[in-house]
């Protein structure tokens, strides 16, 4: 059993075992003695050592801790032996390189800072790819012009997360040369010689200085011409936002401190429609008051960067004028969200009150399905849930919307009836109960024609609250059903529905089954084209029950 050492290769410790140790000195040791004293031997045998550390970390693995001297050998083969490359041995082996050729890394991204002029990015990337880096400086500058600046933010991004090659090992990677004790030597000796001759080269230091003040001088031309693009950018930037912002406030302050005495949506002016929305019971103008803080600051601070884009001189309005908008702002948006949210708690449930409605429809009975057509409703015969609105007969304001949704069913009783769901938000269910209960739809029937009202109104006291009626038509199993083309936005509903009338079914005789009409007077499978104008339809016999049969006539 071999005894195990620890030692400290490199800035890193390894265990390994005595005869690996000893193989090991005895090769650095030999690798020492090859080097002549003016090769900075320091230098040169930190850097071999370095080496070596990276490739017994390599080997290591959780269950083999311990370097041995099979590894030991490994390392040397691709470092090389020290009679390779000493310069007294005039017959060197002819394979002594050949297991550092297999080893050879391909070259790695790293910022040559020995041949920088910005951090060494187009240098590093100029060895990386093989190429001049006279030509990567030349394309980088090309991209900053084509890409208004773009490909700088590129380039610093190269600069922060490409490292730098700081190590010999590193230089070597660069330019996918093998890490070896020829490299390193040579790599060493090399930056030494160079930092010999721009000493002793004053010529040399004369020409580096010409180059580096041309160098500079372009920095500065492109410096300059930068600064005038952006300076002229920006006057126009200033333009634009002065226009934008003065534009807006105008217009915000025109919209909402006229908004009281417009016309709006009809009979009513804007603030009678506030008070049919408003529950937070904030007075109007407050209202706009704090819509004209939270919404006209920003453009007013807009207006502020515009004028001082144009004058850069300009002096400024001061630290507190600036801490009073953005307080004044602040204050604004939590203004709005208070009340949003206390608006908001009113209508958070929903009642329903439900009343039931006989229907003198039996199953030999024949039933037309129209929408009352009166003065309130003249604005449109097509639900939806907008209101406005109207007086009514006794000179009243009162809420008015068309969101009234209907629903035809079938029914096993000898009688139809007519079921009529009212709904409205309110903070609590007995209010909103109560809100439900306030809502006005009228219904008429007369001789087998059932008129529906296609609106609701509700006294503008009670506020919209999201008012909206469901009439569901019970009809007896066998009856028949004729609708006219006016409801056909009222029962545009999904299967959740359990609606029998089809869109596209209007103008028809329709017989009322378990859970289908079936329509009397249709072509086969045709129900889904547009139907037939009702005056054109003439003598059509419709077969109620049995043997009975009714003749209507169509003028």
């Amino acid at each position: 059993m071999n005894k195990t050492i620890n030692i400290n290769l490199g800035g890193t410790f390894f265990h390994i075992d005595e005869n690996a140790y000893n193989h090991l000195r005895s090769y650095l040791e030999a690798v020492r003695a090859t080097l002549s004293p003016e090769d900075s031997i320091a230098e040169i045998m930190d850097d071999i050592e370095a080496r070596i550390a990276e490739l017994f970390n390599e080997s290591i693995s959780n269950k083999d801790q311990v370097i041995t001297i099979t590894r030991v050998k490994e390392v040397i083969e691709i470092m090389g032996q020290p009679e390779a490359f000493d310069p007294d041995n005039e017959d060197p082996q002819p394979n002594a390189h050949t297991a550092q050729s297999q080893h050879k890394a391909p070259r790695q991204l790293f910022r040559d800072e020995e041949n920088k002029y910005l951090g060494g990015v187009a240098s590093g990337l100029g060895h990386y790819l093989g190429l001049d880096c006279l030509w990567i400086r030349l394309i980088w500058l090309m991209l900053f012009f084509i890409s208004s600046g773009t490909f700088f933010m590129i380039y610093l991004l190269f600069w922060i997360l490409v490292p730098a090659a700081k190590t010999t090992a590193d230089k070597l990677r660069m330019k996918g040369e093998p890490i070896n004790i020829s490299n390193i030597e040579k790599r060493v000796k090399e930056g030494y010689e160079k930092f010999s001759d721009n000493v002793k080269s004053v010529d040399y230091d004369k020409y580096g200085n010409q180059v580096k003040r041309g160098s500079n001088r372009i920095v500065e031309v492109v410096g300059n011409l930068l600064k005038g693009t952006f300076t002229v950018l920006a006057r126009l930037l200033g333009v634009l936002m002065l226009i934008f912002s003065v534009s807006a406030l105008l217009g915000l302050a025109f919209g909402l401190f006229s908004a009281g005495s417009l016309e709006f949506w009809g009979q009513a002016d804007l603030i009678e429609y506030y008070q049919a929305i408003s529950l937070a019971q904030i007075p109007f103008w407050a209202l706009l008051t704090i819509v004209f803080l939270a919404v006209g600051l920003p453009f007013i601070v807009l207006f502020i960067v515009g004028i001082k884009l144009l004058i850069p001189n300009l002096k400024s309005i001061g630290w507190p004028a600036k801490i009073s908008l953005f307080v004044l702002w602040i204050a604004s948006i939590l203004a709005l969200i208070f009340f949003g949210a206390k608006h908001a708690s009113f209508t958070s449930v929903n009642g329903q009150f439900q009343r039931e409605i006989p229907l003198p429809i039996t199953k030999n009975d024949s039933l037309t399905l129209t929408m009352n057509q009166s003065t309130l409703s003249a604005r449109s015969l097509e639900r939806d849930d907008n209101f406005v609105i109207r007086m009514d007969a006794e000179n009243n304001p009162v809420i008015l919307t068309n969101n009234v949704r209907l629903i035809v069913r079938a029914t096993p009783k000898a009688q139809g009836f007519i079921i009529v769901d009212s709904y409205a938000d309110g903070a609590s269910l007995d209010e909103a109960q109560q809100k439900a209960m306030q809502i006005n739809y009228e219904i008429q029937y007369t001789q087998g024609i059932l008129e529906l009202d296609p609106y609701l109104t509700t006294a503008l006291e009670n506020k919209y609250r999201d008012q909206h009626v469901e009439v569901i038509v019970y009809l007896p199993t066998g009856s028949v059903l004729w609708a006219d083309y006016n409801t056909n936005s009222y029962h545009r509903n999904t299967k959740a529905y359990n609606d029998l009338l089809d869109s596209g079914y209007e103008g028809h005789y329709l017989k009322v089954m378990d859970r289908e009409l079936k329509c009397l007077d249709c072509a086969s499978n045709d129900h889904d084209e547009d139907s037939k104008d009702p005056d054109d339809i003439k003598n059509i016999n419709i077969e109620i029950q049995g043997n009975i049969k009714t003749k209507v006539n169509r003028a």
